[in-house]
């Protein structure tokens, strides 16, 4: 969980599975997820490469 920040990822390469607070949505390149102040998220590589991604965290 995030507590006084945000976070946006950017899915740069790769397959995974992002979890939003308990939800399972597919993610590939291009793909972009953002979490608020106060929720939970995480990401799985599921496919075979590297999943790469940037991650912005913002602060309060």
């Amino acid at each position: 969980e995030h507590h006084g920040e945000t976070e946006t990822y950017y899915i740069l390469s790769g397959t995974g599975m992002y979890e939003d607070n308990g939800k399972a949505i597919p993610a590939e390149a291009g793909d972009v997820f953002f979490c608020k102040d106060g929720d939970g998220h995480g990401i799985k590589n599921t496919g075979t490469e590297d999943l790469t991604f940037v991650a912005l965290i913002l602060k309060k």
